[in-house]
């Protein structure tokens, strides 16, 4: 019966196009996905068959980013389906001319005296672009077969399969939370295993202390009340989330795939031991996790080792920086603001963030855009090509329509961009990234949608192709911030992996880290959302170069010594 149900489910989700159709689907099944989760795992209690416990697992990932899974794989579909670029402009310039009327009609709903009238219009002109995109998708249907044929293959990665790509010190930790249970796998290269606890108001009020404690920066107020909410918060947390598999000190990496809540906490602030100074505040002395792992994230398993088809191949340079300015902000005035910036003076001048991009120029071949130039226009324009994009820039979060949230670039008067680049203007883009760095307040946090996860600007990157990102989960402090990213490029120049780089990173910026500024708030913001997916070929190709190397080395001198013995 559950699986007649998810079945039948997963049909729906792929007849619809429409992402919040898919949004609001994905929402109203989860009932039906916990009761499949539990089933499995009370039958794999009951017979201890491995079956079942991969059964429960692929539940799990159905519930995490299902719809993010859903376009990207429909991108993959469209390439693998031959479907003329001339018809995917076609339905990106749809999406996006409703994108941008539904935002009109938010806009406009906001005031005081909509004009009904203007709605209405809009909602016309949305109407009309939908049946466009309806005839679209049925010549997709008559003449493309082979795209519908790929979008009905199943994508969820097997737990099988994912072990086979785990490496040898990876462990990969993966939470499913229901309002009174949290599930949590524990897989390895070899292993897999289950725990089942209560999720009680206890849990939930930690999670939410901690939260608090990351986020806050007046270390002047309850200085030592806040020092102990936060020792007592982290430590009771690494028991409940990681304490009870007893072999994680033999992993060298954590990957965590969170859910829920849980996705806006950095597993690494999480305390180890309660080895900490009871009458003073020193937070360099505590033991955090990431003193012992390396931690990553994924939103899901299967998105940590997607491979997707690239239509472009990158260019020879390597990082694009923005370092946008918000002077001309000053001067436009509030009419150059969207809803949610009541005053130019919200966006003060970011007094660290040309010395950041600057710094990237000592490791790596870079174009640096700052200032008056850092525009929303010249992102559009040069973004396609780089290996790696680096935002320093402000962010406006909007929780309540999370499509709208916004990087902020410098200001220009446009009749096409107005320097917001919303959230679903880059489900439009076709970016071609290796890494994004986005190095601005809030980038990874924003509303959790029940079965989807955090509706982060994060998201609108992963929607455009880029599956390695370096994001932020509260307002950053700028000095941290710059002395952070000037280690993560020295690193990510000796080490490709970002999150490696954002591990030593951290480290480094903790050994000389006085006691107030060790506190999480300086360092724990930054988070990698990794994608491995060519992890391994990378490293099949490294060892395949040096097979090479060698043997030319040991063929060159078999050839200098035949000639030195023939000469003789």
């Amino acid at each position: 019966y559950l699986r007649s149900s998810m079945s039948i489910i997963n049909q729906l989700e792929t007849e619809y196009f429409n992402q919040e159709s898919k949004l609001f689907i994905n929402a109203e099944h989860q009932q039906t996905l916990n009761m499949a989760i539990l089933v499995c795992l009370k039958l794999y209690q009951m017979t201890n068959k491995s079956e079942y416990l991969a059964e429960a697992f692929k539940y799990t990932e159905k519930s995490k980013s299902a719809v993010l899974l859903s376009s990207l794989k429909d991108i993959q579909a469209k390439i693998f389906g031959s479907i003329p670029k001339e018809l995917t402009d076609r339905e990106r310039k749809y999406n996006e001319d409703i994108s941008i009327y539904k935002e009109l009609i938010s806009r406009e709903e906001e005031k005081l005296k909509p004009d009904t009238q203007l709605i209405q219009t809009w909602q016309n002109k949305i109407f009309s672009l939908n049946q466009k995109k309806e005839e679209l998708f049925s010549i997709y249907r008559k003449k493309y077969p082979a795209y519908y044929q790929s979008l009905y293959q199943e994508n969820i990665i097997s737990l099988k399969k994912l072990q086979s790509r785990l490496k040898r010190k990876q462990l990969l930790a993966e939470y499913y939370l229901n309002d009174t249970l949290l599930i949590t796998f524990f897989i390895d290269k070899k292993s897999a295993s289950i725990n089942i606890q209560k999720a009680d108001s206890t849990f939930y009020s930690n999670l939410t202390v901690l939260r608090q404690q990351l986020s806050n920066n007046k270390f002047d107020d309850h200085a030592f009340e806040n020092y102990l909410s936060f020792v007592n918060s982290a430590g009771y947390l690494y028991q409940k989330l990681l304490g009870h598999y007893k072999h994680i000190g033999h992993f060298s990496q954590l990957l965590v795939v969170p859910h829920d809540i849980l996705a806006l906490i950095p597993f690494e602030v999480l305390l180890t031991s309660n080895n900490y100074k009871k009458n003073t505040p020193d937070y360099r002395k505590l033991d955090y996790l990431i003193r012992q792992q390396n931690v990553v994230y994924a939103y899901s398993s299967t998105l940590a080792f997607l491979k997707l088809s690239k239509h472009h191949k990158k260019s020879a340079r390597t990082v694009l920086a923005f370092a946008p300015s918000y002077n001309d902000y000053q001067q436009a005035g509030i009419r150059a603001l969207p809803p949610g910036l009541q005053s130019p003076d919200m966006l003060s001048p970011l007094p660290g963030v040309e010395e950041e991009v600057n710094n990237i120029n000592k490791y790596f071949r870079s174009e640096i855009i700052s200032g008056k130039e850092a525009t929303e226009s010249n992102f559009k324009v040069k973004a396609n090509g780089f290996s790696i994009l680096h935002l320093a820039m402000h962010t406006l979060v909007d929780n309540e329509n999370p499509q709208y949230s916004k990087l902020i670039f410098s200001y220009r008067q446009d009749s096409i961009d107005d320097g917001f680049l919303n959230t679903y203007e880059l489900y439009n883009l076709n970016l071609n990234s290796d890494l994004v760095v986005l190095s601005a307040c809030n980038t990874g946090f924003g509303k959790v949608n029940k079965g989807e996860g955090v509706m982060s600007l994060t998201r609108g990157f992963l929607y455009a192709g880029c599956l390695n990102i370096v994001m932020t989960l509260w307002p950053l402090e700028d000095r941290s911030g710059v002395t952070i990213m000037d280690n993560f490029y020295k690193n990510l120049k000796n080490n490709r992996d970002a999150g490696v780089a954002l591990y030593k990173s951290k480290i480094e910026y903790l050994d000389h880290a006085d006691k107030l500024k060790a506190h999480p708030y300086f360092w724990a913001a930054y988070v990698t959302i990794v994608n491995q997916s060519s992890s391994g070929s990378n490293n099949y190709l490294h060892w395949i170069l040096l097979i090479i190397l060698a043997a030319g080395s040991v063929f060159t001198a078999f050839m200098i010594r035949r000639r030195i013995k023939f000469s003789l």
